[in-house]
């Protein structure tokens, strides 16, 4: 159904061609979009706390990366783990460090306010991907620094909080979790190209 719209085919087409009503098209669609809006928004969710901060930099660069690319994005349990744990020895060092709430609220808006012009087609991958989530990193600068810091020196500095990582030798994880620290530099909103018909922006 989606493919056949990205083709530029009519609701009604589509409809037609699938043995459906048009007004199930039409919601069919929307529970897609819908489903793209809850995959921005968890990422955002994720990319504003420090304790889940990880899992949605490890996301970002695999959507931002070419299909080939993707497999060397996989950074792995450990590696997110010590990231987390680079967070949480920074924040209890200075817990000023820690981003402002407010801030982040209207940072986590404007992440998905960035995906509201794509058209209904675009699949959640491609809606999560065109998302930006630069105010969020923004918010995040100073904490993300301090956490490089931790990572680049000595790991025995981040005692104890290192019991939550598992999996052998923390420092063989130390440039997976320093490469999740850079996603926000080298990482941008993919735009999606415009539909073939003007259409299969409306429905």
């Amino acid at each position: 159904m989606l493919a056949a719209r990205r083709a530029g085919v009519s609701v009604r087409r589509t409809a037609e061609l699938a043995g459906l009503s048009p007004d199930t098209v039409q919601r069919w669609l929307a529970e897609a979009r819908a489903a793209g809006r809850r995959r921005v928004l968890q990422l955002a969710d994720q990319s504003a706390d420090p304790f889940r901060r990880g899992w949605a930099l490890a996301d970002r660069a695999a959507l931002a990366a070419d299909p080939a690319d993707a497999p060397q994005h996989s950074d792995g349990k450990s590696a997110v783990a010590l990231l987390h744990v680079a967070y949480a020895s920074a924040l209890a060092r200075d817990p000023g460090l820690a981003p402002d709430e407010d801030l982040l609220a209207a940072a986590r808006e404007a992440a998905v306010a960035a995906t509201e012009a794509l058209p209904v087609t675009a699949t959640v991958p491609q809606v999560a991907a065109a998302a930006d989530f630069g105010r969020i990193d923004a918010a995040f600068a100073r904490l993300d620094a301090a956490a490089a810091a931790l990572l680049a020196g000595d790991l025995a500095a981040l005692a104890p909080h290192l019991r939550r990582v598992r999996g052998g030798d923390p420092a063989r994880w130390r440039h997976a979790a320093r490469a999740l620290l850079s996603v926000p530099r080298t990482t941008v909103p993919r735009p999606l190209p415009e539909p073939d018909a003007p259409e299969a922006r409306h429905g």
